[in-house]
């Protein structure tokens, strides 16, 4: 019960840093200098008021001085890290594989957030997920070359579909951030077989689709808007970690 309850506050706590990272990265600011302010009147945020989950909850939503109500991103970000810091602990145990993955959520968690409202995944967040992937291999014996392999193997589909679409339909169908952050995927899930590359493939496109045309049929999004991928790589990232 003990590491349960750690797995879970730690992710919380990893997730309040997540929260800079999907704020800060996009707006071209420092992630450490200056410390959180209100955005509104830029009161700075003292450490009591800056407790993961808890202080949004005692404060109301809203900031101690100006009352502004905060975003509901902010806890959600804490919560849903929480709660998958603890779900690869129950599935790893205490384990190597466990802190990898934890790595590997604490990548995929700010990048799926800033593509969905920016529209873009920062390369310096690929880039680390990548050379992480690959560095984390190194630990484990005769892992590297699957690292390196599963890099190639992941990334190589979705690099057909990008050439595809820029080449015949002239317009992107695929970013070329999302080739790279699948090859970043591709470095921590490790190549296993061609079935659990195609798994992630169909598991991608096919929660893209449903989504996607559930927010046309919605009138959320129009056909012709551009609709963040990076989301349904990451669900689809985090369901094969658990059933690969």
């Amino acid at each position: 019960m003990f590491f349960k309850l750690v797995s879970f506050l730690l992710g919380c706590s990893i997730g309040s840093f997540l929260n800079v990272v999907v704020y800060r990265l996009p707006n071209k600011m420092n992630l450490s200098f200056p410390g959180s302010s209100c955005p509104v009147c830029n009161n700075k945020i003292k450490w009591y008021d800056n407790i993961p989950i808890l202080s949004f909850s005692i404060l109301r939503g809203k900031c101690r001085k100006c009352k502004t109500k905060i975003s509901i991103k902010y806890p959600l970000i804490e919560f849903l890290t929480g709660v998958m810091f603890l779900l690869v602990y129950l599935k790893f145990d205490y384990s190597l594989e466990t802190l990898k993955y934890f790595l590997f959520l604490s990548f995929l968690i700010p990048i799926a957030f800033i593509d969905l409202k920016n529209q873009y995944i920062p390369d310096r967040l690929n880039g680390l997920l990548l050379v992480s992937g690959i560095l984390f291999s190194l630990i484990s014996i005769n892992i590297f070359e699957l690292s390196i392999i599963g890099s190639a193997v992941f990334s190589f589909p979705f690099l057909l579909i990008y050439g595809y679409s820029e080449a015949i339909l002239k317009k992107e169908a695929l970013g070329f951030g999302d080739v790279k952050l699948v090859a970043g995927i591709g470095s921590f899930l490790l190549y296993k077989g061609l079935y659990n590359v195609y798994i992630f493939i169909t598991l991608s496109f096919v929660i893209g689709a449903i989504v996607s045309l559930s927010l046309i049929r919605l009138k959320l999004k129009s056909r012709n808007d551009r609709i963040a991928f990076a989301p349904y790589i990451a669900l689809s990232a985090l369901i094969m970690m658990f059933i690969q």
